[in-house]
Formats: structure tokens, C-alpha cells, sequence
């Protein structure tokens, strides 16, 4: 009867840590897909960032392109799916 117990409580723990390490495993994956998603610069922030000194007036030039080349991309794939379109 003890040597069953002691199975079953190992089986047991065994289970809640493999569903434990799942759990986190999903939480952290999921953690990570939002940092992914996140826009790299705002348009305000890189002209804080030149206004600050931190970028030269051709990085701001190049990465003000880069942001106004994404909102054009949304801008346009978002204006296809119109009704009537």
C-alpha cells in the first residue's frame, strides 16, 4: 500500500510540474511575440532622438522613411479591405 502511495504522489507531482512548465513555457512565448510587434520608432521619438543629438540628420532621414514607408504599407493594405473595394 506505502510503495502505491508513493507512485501515485510522484505521478503526481511529476504532472503539476509538467503542467507547471507548460504553463510558463506559453506565458513567455507569448511575452516575447509582443516585444516582436512593437513599431521600432515612432515618428515622435526619432525626432526626440535628433533633437537630442543621439541620430545624425541622415540616420533621421533614413529612419524617417523607414516609419513613413510602414504607415504608407498600412495605410494602403487597410484601404483594400473596404467594403465596396
Amino acid at each position: 500500500m506505502t510503495d502505491a502511495l508513493v507512485v501515485s504522489l510522484l505521478v503526481m507531482v511529476v504532472a503539476v510540474a509538467g503542467i507547471g512548465g507548460a504553463w510558463v513555457a506559453l506565458k513567455v512565448r507569448r511575452w516575447s511575440r509582443q516585444d516582436d510587434q512593437r513599431e521600432p520608432f515612432t515618428l515622435q521619438e526619432l525626432r526626440e532622438m535628433w533633437a537630442r543629438h543621439e541620430i545624425s540628420d541622415q540616420e533621421f532621414e533614413a529612419l524617417r522613411g523607414q516609419v513613413l514607408g510602414r504607415a504608407a504599407a498600412r495605410s494602403s493594405s487597410a484601404g483594400d479591405k473596404r467594403p465596396g473595394k
